[in-house]
Parts: structure tokens; C-alpha cells; sequence
């Protein structure tokens, strides 16, 4: 009989999946062909399914969408359905292992193998960031989902170590499968003016510019950026405007704008919301930098993106970030401005050693596929249920 693994995608929501669902939109489309023998059943909400259909007109035979009427806007409807419906549907379909990166269910025992991977931990350092409600159910129900799983799975050794601290789990219970790139997506197969053109007719962006994409949060360090490129400006002329792309989270973005409107370069600095990630594709191959200075990141996808599209790099020097980026990019420390000017004003004026760490951030991002993901993920499944 082949094993049969349920997947629990409630929390996600069309539009602002970010990199969650960008891990999972991945799994979707490669578990299956990693393991032939293993059926995969993703539980998703309606709105869900139907954004997810436009990615797999034609799934494989061993991926099956089971849709659980519930809005993911609606706390506590979508808790409701995670603890006791999605339950319910993994004995209907006869699921050997749960997986999920959802802390529920809570109370409802679970009879199936389950598999935990954790990808967020902002709600042990940084809950006004997050949501007081977030918070309190987070820290209850995180721990004892660990404790009560077969296996968690952690996107770093940053993430693990802190797992095993935080939530006080057996180092042993947690292994590390990393990340990824879709490189059929990212990448410098096509010319830049191509993408260029694209930006022009549909987003009226003629300009270079330094680039940031992520939600909109404090601990993200958008508003460091901003300070660090208005110091540029006074220092150097340079050409490239700042267009930052995410979605604002409590508020966030709109004090952003605040701010900038406030700016004496309040024209050079632009804000677009969420994009699709065959949008992004032409943010990044036009952009002169990529800039990521997160402080507080289990994995941290987009500086990897960036490198597969041949852009230079530069990160914090904090938490996993540094981890996965590798020798592919620049660190700063978050906490010196000066320092991300320094290495800004490098990475835009010196050509030799700006394409210099092209090559070493696009040879760094090669080595995060999602086939391997994919691959090192159905082999633990397996170990799990033989």
C-alpha cells in the first residue's frame, strides 16, 4: 500500500502566501514526482484551491487538493476546522502522516504519524510585532505540537538550535532539510530589457533601482534601509532609486510612508504591494542590489531569489540569514548604519567587485534546490513510516 501523506495548508491566504506558501506551492509540484509510490492529499480552503488550480492544471495522480469550507481570515472558524475537521478528513482518507507547519490541532489527538516543520519563531522574541492573540497562541500550542510530533522539521541549524531551546525538544526529534530556489523561475535565462520592458508597461518603473522584498515589519529593518539610502544620496549621486515590495503588516507599511513623505527623497523612494513570484522575476533582474536586512529570519528565501538572477547581495548579519546566504553575499550588522553604506556604496561603484559577487551569490543559490528539498523530505517521510 502506498503512504499517504496529508499536507494542512488552512492558514494560507491567496495573495499573501509570501514564503510559506511559496515552500509549499514547491512541494506540491515536486513531492510527487520524488516519490512516485507516495499519494500527497494538500488540505486547502476554497480561495486556496482555486489560486493553487492555476498552478496545476494537470496534477500527477499522487496529488489530490481536499477543500475544508472555512475563510483563513476567520481565526477562529479556521481553528475550529484544523482541530477537529482536518482530523476527521486525515481517517476519511486513510493518511498515514500528518504534516503541517500549523501548531493545530491542539486538543484533538491525532492517531498518524506527524511531521512539524517549523518555519516562524517571531512569536518568542518580538510578540508586539506579531499580535498579542497571535502570541499567547503560539507559545502555548508550538511547544506542545513539538512535543507531541514524531519529527520536526527545521529550514536551518539556526532554526533547530532554537527549537531545541525555546521549545525545550530533544535535539535528536529535529533534523534540518533547507529551503530552496525555484530556479525554473528565477533566473538569467532571459535578457535584462526584457524584463525591463515588462516593468515599464505595467508598472510605469523606468528607473534602476536598490531593491527590498519581504512583509513589512519592524524587525525586517525596511526602515534601516530607507536611513541608509538617504544617507547615500547625500553623500554620492547615484541613479538607482529604493522600491520596496511587500505587504504591510499591522500598519507598518503605512507608517513607512509617513516617514518617507516626511523625506527630502521622498520621490526616489517607491512602495509596491505583495507580487506573485513570476512578478518578481523581473523586480529582481532589474534591480542594481538587493538589500536584505532582516534581523530576525529562520531561512530567508528572497536574498537567494535575488542570486539565482544574477544580482549582487547584501544581508544582515543576523539569526539564518547569513547561514543560507553564504559566501554569496555581503553582511552587515544591523545595529551600524555606516556599515550598510559601506558596503552599498562598494557593491554600486566597484564593477570588479560587484561581479565578483554576482558569480559567487549565483553559485551559492545553485546549491538550494527544491528537488533536493523534495527529495531529503520523502526519504525522512519514509524512514517515518516503514
Amino acid at each position: 500500500m502506498p503512504v499517504k501523506v496529508g499536507i494542512e495548508m488552512l492558514s494560507a491566504i491567496p495573495g499573501k502566501c509570501g514564503a510559506v506558501g511559496n515552500l509549499w506551492r514547491n512541494n506540491m509540484r515536486l513531492l510527487p514526482e520524488a516519490d512516485k509510490d507516495m499519494e500527497f492529499f494538500f488540505f486547502l480552503t476554497p480561495s486556496l484551491k482555486v489560486y493553487y488550480d492555476t498552478y496545476f492544471k494537470d496534477r500527477p495522480g499522487n496529488l489530490e487538493f481536499i477543500e475544508v469550507s472555512v475563510d483563513p481570515e476567520n481565526v477562529i472558524k479556521k481553528l475550529l476546522a484544523q482541530e477537529i475537521e482536518v482530523p476527521r478528513l486525515l481517517n476519511r482518507y486513510g493518511i498515514d502522516v500528518h504534516f503541517t507547519s500549523s501548531p493545530a490541532p491542539l486538543f484533538y489527538p491525532v492517531k498518524q504519524i506527524k511531521i512539524y516543520k517549523v518555519t516562524a519563531l517571531q512569536f518568542f522574541y518580538v510578540p508586539e510585532q506579531v499580535g498579542l492573540k497571535q502570541t499567547i497562541y503560539h507559545r502555548k500550542a508550538a511547544p506542545r505540537k513539538a512535543k507531541r510530533s514524531d519529527l520536526i522539521i527545521a529550514n536551518s541549524i539556526y532554526t533547530k538550535n532554537e527549537i531545541v531551546r525555546l521549545m525545550e525538544i530533544p535535539e535528536e526529534k529535529v533534523c534540518v532539510i533547507y529551503e530552496a530556489v525555484d530556479h525554473d523561475l528565477f533566473n538569467t535565462g532571459r535578457a535584462v530589457d526584457e524584463h525591463r520592458a515588462v516593468l515599464e508597461e505595467r508598472f510605469s518603473i523606468r528607473y534602476p533601482y536598490v531593491l527590498f522584498i519581504s512583509d513589512l515589519r519592524p524587525y525586517k529593518n525596511p526602515l534601516l534601509l530607507i536611513k541608509g539610502y538617504e544617507v547615500m544620496l547625500k553623500k554620492k549621486d547615484i541613479e538607482e532609486d529604493l522600491l520596496i515590495i511587500g505587504n504591510s503588516i499591522l500598519g507598518y507599511g503605512e507608517a513607512l510612508k509617513q516617514y518617507v513623505e516626511k523625506s527630502p527623497f521622498f520621490k526616489r523612494i517607491h512602495f509596491l504591494p505583495f507580487q506573485e513570484p513570476y512578478d518578481l522575476l523581473h523586480f529582481y533582474r532589474c534591480a542594481s542590489l538587493f538589500v536584505y536586512p532582516s534581523e530576525l529570519e529562520t531561512f530567508g528565501t528572497p536574498p537567494l531569489e535575488a542570486m539565482a538572477c544574477g544580482v549582487p547581495v547584501i544581508v544582515s548579519n543576523k539569526t539564518a540569514v547569513p547561514e543560507v546566504a553564504g559566501e554569496g553575499a555581503l553582511t552587515f550588522d544591523p545595529n551600524n548604519i555606516d556599515g550598510l553604506v559601506d558596503v552599498m556604496d562598494r557593491l554600486l561603484f566597484d564593477s570588479g567587485f560587484r561581479e565578483k559577487m554576482v558569480k559567487l551569490g549565483y553559485k551559492r543559490a545553485k546549491e538550494f534546490t527544491w528537488k533536493r528539498h523534495a527529495k531529503e523530505t520523502v526519504d525522512i517521510i519514509r524512514q517515518l513510516a516503514a
